[in-house]
């Protein structure tokens, strides 16, 4: 499990472990400096650099500080060179002690406190830039002579780039950059990834995002936290692992219901990733059965309306098909006849209490966000469909989805999953961003894939809340395993299910 944190989150982690723990400011900066230095020894070695001239850009802040220390570890195998932005009299005890220490060891302090000295920065010849200016106190607005050094940094484009906690000019909430942002290769952030990096502009401008200990503990993170993303490790903890002595039934099953005579793939692909994720049996009612659809699931043809999509008259079918099975998906490929439409509102009401219902898509288009419906429900709009099911602006949802995503669900007793960069899960308590999955990703069929995985994870046992968040996960790394295998321009639908 990883936690993700606002800013204020990390001071308040900070004041913690100060405060309530006791272990001085002193110690954690020295702590983040060493942790910073073994990564950046990792990724020296990585790129196989021999004789490493390291320069560190630092701040007369924290941040500053933690690069202050860094250049006394680094100092031990590589050339070291430290450029100082701001004034000694502001820095706080423990940054002025690891300021003080440096000419003593012999490694010189420029001070970037001229046009002519920012202007002698094209001359570096370093191997890796170190970021260790602003921190995460910063926002996305960098006053000169800040501005200047930034811009100058930007032409330096043959050395590896490193960010110290947060790249500056990224405003670590928002992820909102400057056009002068420092573009990391990599971010060594402290104790955990803070918001702004998987937001936005916050990905580009981090690079690989590696989490640098502290010694704050775990559990203080883990409190703190409003926000979690998932790992590989936690696939299992969370699906439950299947006994030698069971059959299908023990697995769930699960009824699509989808489709249409325009859009039959869509069903099908909704089907074929339920059982492939793990359902025991699924069964997809539509009015048509796509040739795709593999023989695992079982097809059910219904009465069709003129435009091809599910007739009034397949409601008796579908409540019988409801009654039999545990998990419910409804939406994907379904059209937009209003007849269909009305007629899947009104199921939505009568499915018991004991069922979860999956909905996608057309779907989302017959569910009135304040309906009474007994069952647990999932929804997994993208920002448009969830701008029409809110009535929030969809510019508004793009830019502030992780505000209004928790505070919906909350509002209304859905899970959400809002797809997006990242994807926000919440039942309105708890919430897991999904940072996984790739451009390639954007692919006709993707979000059908998704239903029928999260409606396997249900059918397994899951809660709607983890049931959502795993699917996801595994949504996205099975997008992301393909394109390592091949590219992200061949991945499709199918084979994030295969």
């Amino acid at each position: 499990m990883q936690y993700i944190l606002t800013t204020d989150e990390m001071r308040a982690a900070d004041t913690f472990a100060i405060e309530d723990i006791g272990i001085p400011s002193a110690i954690l900066m020295e702590n983040a400096a060493r942790s910073v230095a073994d990564e950046i020894r990792c990724i020296a070695a990585g790129r196989q650099l021999q004789e490493v001239r390291v320069a560190i850009f630092c701040g007369s802040g924290n941040n500053g500080g933690d690069g202050f220390a860094l250049a006394r570890h680094l100092q031990a195998w590589a050339e070291v060179e430290v450029y100082l932005v701001g004034h000694s009299d502001r820095m706080s005890a423990e940054t002025r002690c690891n300021f003080e220490v440096l000419p003593r060891l012999g490694i010189a302090v420029r001070h970037l406190d001229s046009a002519a000295a920012i202007a002698a920065l094209q001359a570096i010849e370093a191997d890796i830039l170190i970021d260790a200016l602003l921190g995460i106190g910063a926002n996305d607005e960098p006053r000169e002579p800040l501005l200047s050094v930034l811009q100058a940094l930007q032409n330096l484009t043959a050395a590896c780039r490193v960010a110290i906690d947060v790249p500056t000019g990224l405003n670590a909430d928002s992820g909102r950059a400057h056009r002068a942002c420092f573009r990391a290769d990599y971010c060594l952030t402290m104790a955990a990834a803070k918001r702004g990096m998987l937001l936005g502009d916050g990905p580009a401008a981090c690079g690989e995002i590696r989490i640098a200990a502290i010694g704050i503990p775990a559990r203080v993170i883990a409190d703190i936290a409003s926000v979690r993303v998932l790992e590989d490790s936690d696939v299992r903890r969370w699906l439950p692992a299947r006994k030698k002595r069971t059959n299908k039934f023990d697995y769930g099953r699960v009824a699509v219901i989808a489709g249409s005579r325009r859009m039959p793939g869509a069903a099908a692909l909704a089907a074929n990733a339920a059982i492939g994720a793990g359902a025991g049996l699924v069964t997809l009612y539509s009015t048509e059965i796509h040739p795709a659809l593999r023989p695992e699931v079982m097809p059910t043809e219904l009465p069709a309306t003129e435009e091809g999509t599910i007739a009034p008259a397949a409601r008796s079918s579908l409540v019988r098909a409801i009654e039999s099975s545990s998990v419910i998906i409804v939406g994907p490929g379904l059209g937009t006849n209003e007849e269909t439409l009305a007629m899947i509102a009104e199921l939505f009401a009568v499915v018991p209490d004991d069922k979860m219902i999956v909905v996608d898509a057309d779907g989302l288009r017959a569910l009135q966000p304040d309906a009474a419906i007994g069952a647990p429900v999932i929804l997994t709009p993208h920002a448009g469909e969830f701008a029409r099911l809110s009535g929030i602006p969809r510019r508004e949802i793009e830019e502030q989805g992780t505000r209004h995503a928790p505070a919906w669900a909350a509002a209304h007793g859905y899970t959400l999953l809002l797809k997006g960069v990242p994807s926000i899960i919440s039942d309105g308590s708890k919430t897991y961003w999904n940072a996984g999955g790739n451009p390639g990703m954007a692919t006709a069929g993707s979000g059908d894939v998704l239903s029928g995985i999260i409606a396997a994870m249900a059918a397994q046992g899951l809660a709607p809340f983890k049931s959502a968040a795993l699917g996801a996960y595994l949504h996205a790394a099975a997008g992301d395993h393909y394109a390592s295998r091949y590219s992200q321009e061949s991945l499709t639908a199918s084979a994030i299910i295969d």
